[in-house]
């Protein structure tokens, strides 16, 4: 009689024991790999909404530097905006927000009262800061002809808008759900005189406000805020400076791929 080999019954339950842990760390991967993309395009999707509307406000009522300064310009922007973007005012703040983000490992420290909150129809929520002392100079091309804040005529403006925008004005892509993370459903724009503009675009020029500063893994905690890797999100469409090695940058690889 021919022996015919075969597998003992330990040698089986160890194959599937492998195949099991195999694919659960794939299954695992490439659930995060998806739900990436799905707030990438959340994003996107909203910033294209606010863009429009800001673009239409501004259109209509004249650049956002003649609205005045500090509380009397965001007073006139939320009197305002809710005529071109279809939104809710949160009258309690917990009711659209969660009440703590994180920063990877860190708690971002957050004053929620010190802004305004709405609901979008998508389920995003916006806040825009209530109060702020900036010089409202700094255009959505970041490349202003005209006289400077030093008064130099005919100067070029163009220095980000560290400390030259007009405001600020966050955005929590799924509202109170998880993750509540930084630069992951929790993203920052910044306020110009005639639209809007991601915060931590490449033309940022304040070392404060740049990539390396901001979102690389590297970048000291110190240095972090929250919300400046939106410029990247948008532009190179991954949030992959949550994991690749630090070669990325504006001018090196833009993907892990």
């Amino acid at each position: 009689m021919k022996k015919i080999k075969s597998f003992t019954l330990a040698e089986v339950l160890i194959t599937l024991v492998v195949i099991g842990i195999v694919a659960a760390i794939t299954i695992g991967a490439l659930y995060k790999i998806n739900q990436e993309r799905i707030m990438v395009t959340k994003l996107a999707a909203t910033y294209s909404v606010l863009l429009d509307g800001f673009k239409i406000m501004v259109q209509q009522n004249g650049t956002i530097d003649t609205y005045g300064s500090g509380t009397e310009r965001v007073n006139t922007i939320i009197k305002l905006l809710p005529q071109y973007i279809k939104m809710t005012e949160c009258k309690k703040w917990r009711d659209c927000l969660s009440s703590e983000y994180k920063f990877r490992n860190s708690t971002v420290n957050r004053s929620p009262d010190e802004y305004y909150h709405y609901s979008l129809l998508n389920g995003a929520v916006i806040s825009i800061k209530k109060y702020n002392n900036l010089k409202c100079v700094q255009n959505m091309a970041m490349n202003q002809k005209g006289t400077n804040e030093y008064n130099t005529p005919g100067s070029s403006i163009y220095y980000g808008t560290y400390n030259h925008s007009c405001g600020e004005l966050e955005v929590d892509i799924n509202g109170p759900a998880p993750p509540n993370k930084s630069d992951v459903d929790l993203f920052k724009f910044k306020l110009v005189t005639d639209g809007i503009v991601p915060a931590g675009s490449s033309k940022e020029t304040i070392w404060t406000d740049t990539f390396d500063r901001q979102c690389k893994i590297s970048a000291p905690l110190g240095t972090r805020t929250y919300g400046y890797c939106t410029g990247w999100v948008l532009a190179n469409k991954n949030m992959d400076y949550l994991h690749c090695p630090d070669e990325l940058g504006w001018n090196k690889k833009t993907s892990c791929k």
